[in-house]
């Protein structure tokens, strides 16, 4: 189920004014080329009106809207506080002002009177994914940093066409690409085409941007596609919910029938990727819903640290969390809530252990990262910025200690065993797009996982509906509930008895496919030689067979990259290989490795494979050992040889020193890229600490699952 949805929009997504398409345009440095080049090649349409938000010095005058006039006969004025958008006209942003859209009105705040008036770009498209919903266009061109990325996101969320600026055709590129690179981008081109694109798809049409055609037409069989390819299941979402976005993959294909679309589905398996990650709507904000949160920290958590033993672990979960704000954001409000306490003279307050999930393994893996556009002090203010981000080229990064209180894993919130035992849970703004009864049952499924005293924090346009007897209010106003004592309160929960981490090594679509994964199974095991698969550091993703005597765990950290569980004196050679094929891609064999220095130690071939997938993803090391026909050691049994006394001490003696030759070299070797490896196996450590960190997520995730199994059986 796409329950990345959470963090979206609170509320239905809106119908734009009149009918009228409203077309975004940000702009930074080198903006003024490209916003002449955009209106030259747009011709004049009815039904579709243009704001223009740039980044102007609030102490200059400025003459945007006069040189734009000169690119086209559509009237190009600055916008006045309270007018309303229309038809065929050019509104252009005044400087030293920040603007929205409310009610197909804009309004302009002094930037001095305001946070978000380092990212008016931001501020405006969120303005316009709430007040035009799928109705909204918003194109970012040429500009320094990354303000517009954020807008696109929510314009995106909402089923909004997102256009860029091709990055190599913009004066200034640090705009264009931090959207592109943010994956919040539909169209990315030359303006020029842009505009003419824009042309041919905001001509006024109805409701749904398809003349109707989603509405008449049976969802069944896209869902079943999406389910097949994906594994993701859509059948529960709101149908409207379904045929905006559908209608979004329609406009950006330029059909005008879903049974065109259904067809370019049928033959094109990576547009049914695309369809299932806009299902998704993976779109979230930080501290989104100011009230609720000042609400959980001036009265929800004390309440819930009242008497609570200091030595114990609070635990939080946070399903659909999409890229992470909301879970850091209850961290960042968890930790100032501890502080204030400690100011105040109590007791060091109980650790908290937030447990963040969602169905998108990208989302998780960039909520992870922790890094998001500087423009996030929007939404954070400044105090927060600077107590828990830290720059990080053109990025930020929340902070270390507000990471590790989270962990995140794959998770389907609505079909995967549920967290146990748990103080609190926000679920904000995922029931929304569900159908009353799959509200239902998540709402049981949440019910099951708090404890008697825990706490429920639901989006502010959502309520318990149907599961109203499992909960009582705390707060109706900030949507915050508990769970209800009364004897009807107790409900079964159903789920798929998988472990999620079972499930997404091997998800067979029919029996078929699971008979034939059982057969390779055995033949693996049997014949194929003891692999493992790495990325281009050396981290582990998979291993096969049986790797006993060749790879061993050292004492201490664990650390699960390949180089670190070699004996070391394989490692610089093996390292070196890695190395190569990972540059390369040529494959590399290794010829007569002794692993094991002991008497009965056998020599090993190790090959080397560069595995290349899909063009975007990254390249894998498939790394093999065989054990040499000709390894066996003076005085064993050999085929084809008489008894074990036949060879003698010379043969015996000259082995020996070839082997003691041999690890010489391989000394000698190491220590002559001392000090070139030591920056590397620095760099290597780095990464695989944050990859055990990520292991033990996922291991933390799968035992929840099974105490949860083992609970309700």
């Amino acid at each position: 189920m796409g329950e990345s949805a959470h963090g979206s929009a609170s509320t239905d997504v809106p119908e734009s004014p009149s009918g009228v398409r409203v077309v975004a345009l940000g702009a930074s440095a080198g903006g003024l080329a490209a916003l002449k080049a955009f209106f030259e090649s747009f011709p004049p349409t009815e039904g579709v009106c243009f704001v223009v938000v740039q980044h102007l010095d609030p102490t200059h005058a400025t003459i945007l809207s006069t040189l734009l006039q000169q690119s086209t006969t559509m009237p190009v004025a600055e916008a006045v506080d309270g007018e309303r958008v229309r038809p065929g006209h050019v509104h252009v942003m005044p400087p030293g002002h920040v603007g929205h859209l409310e009610s197909g009105r804009l309004h302009l705040v002094p930037r001095s009177q305001t946070s978000t008036g380092r990212s008016p770009i931001d501020h405006f498209f969120r303005s316009l994914a709430t007040a035009v919903g799928s109705d909204g266009v918003g194109i970012v061109l040429s500009g320094t940093g990354s303000d517009g990325t954020l807008g696109l996101a929510a314009l995106q969320s909402v089923g909004a066409l997102t256009m860029a600026q091709q990055p190599d055709s913009a004066e200034f590129d640090g705009m264009p690409r931090s959207a592109i690179n943010a994956g919040v981008v539909d169209v990315v081109d030359t303006v020029g085409e842009l505009a003419r694109a824009v042309s041919s798809r905001v001509q006024p049409t109805q409701a749904d941007g398809t003349g109707g055609a989603v509405d008449t037409f049976d969802l069944a069989e896209v869902i079943a596609l999406v389910r097949e390819r994906t594994g993701q299941d859509f059948s529960g979402y709101k149908p409207a919910t379904l045929r905006r976005r559908l209608a979004r993959r329609l406009t950006l294909h330029q059909l005008t029938s879903l049974n065109d679309y259904v067809r370019l589905l049928r033959d094109d398996p990576v547009e049914v990727d695309r369809l299932g990650r806009d299902l998704l709507i993976g779109v979230t904000s930080f501290f989104r819903d100011q009230s609720m949160w000042r609400a959980l920290a001036n009265d929800v958590f004390p309440a819930m640290l009242q008497g609570r033993d200091p030595t114990a672990e609070l635990r939080a979960w946070v399903p659909a969390c999409s890229t992470g704000e909301e879970a850091y954001t209850l961290a960042m409000s968890y930790v100032e809530v501890a502080e204030r306490l400690a100011g105040a003279g109590k007791a060091t307050t109980p650790s908290l252990r937030i447990f963040a999930t969602d169905v998108d393994s990208t989302a998780i893996d960039r909520a992870r990262q922790g890094l998001y556009p500087p423009e996030v002090v929007a939404d954070v203010g400044e105090g927060r910025f600077t107590r828990f981000f830290t720059h990080v080229g053109g990025q930020v990064r929340i902070a270390q200690r507000i990471r590790d209180m989270v962990v995140f894993a794959v998770h389907d919130v609505l079909n995967d065993p549920p967290f146990t035992r748990l103080d609190l849970v926000t679920c904000r703004n995922l029931l929304i797009y569900l159908e009353p009864p799959l509200q239902k049952r998540l709402l049981i499924t949440l019910h099951h996982s708090l404890e008697a005293d825990g706490v429920l924090v639901l989006g502010m346009a959502e309520g318990t509906g149907e599961a109203s007897e499992l909960f009582l209010p705390v707060s109706e106003t900030q949507r915050i509930f508990r769970p209800s004592s009364a004897e009807n309160a107790r409900a079964p929960v159903a789920f798929r008895p998988v472990p999620a981490v079972a499930r997404h090594l091997v998800r067979p679509s029919s029996g078929d496919s699971r008979l034939e994964s059982q057969v390779l199974r055995n033949l693996v095991g049997q014949f194929a030689p003891p692999s493992v698969l790495t990325d281009e550091r050396g981290d582990l993703l998979y291993v096969s067979g049986s790797t006993r005597g060749i790879l061993e765990a050292p004492s201490g950290r664990v650390n699960w990259n390949l180089l670190a569980l070699v004996p070391e004196h394989v490692r610089w050679t093996l390292s070196q290989a890695l190395r190569s094929v990972a540059e390369t891609g040529q494959t590399v064999e290794l010829v007569g490795l002794r692993f094991d220095l002991s008497d009965s130690g056998s020599l090993l071939d190790v090959t080397l494979r560069a595995l290349q997938g899909a063009a975007a993803e990254p390249r894998r090391v498939l790394v093999s050992f065989v054990a040499r026909a000709d390894s066996t050691e003076p005085g064993s049994a050999r085929e084809g040889q008489g008894q074990a006394g036949d060879e003698s001490s010379d043969e015996a003696m000259s082995r020996e020193l070839g082997r003691m030759h041999h690890e010489l070299q391989a000394a000698y070797a190491e220590l002559h890229a001392a000090s070139e490896q030591q920056a590397s196996m620095n760099e290597e450590m780095q990464t695989a600490n944050e990859q055990l960190q990520s292991t033990n997520e996922e291991l933390m995730v799968s035992m929840e699952e099974v105490q949860s199994m083992n609970e309700e059986l």
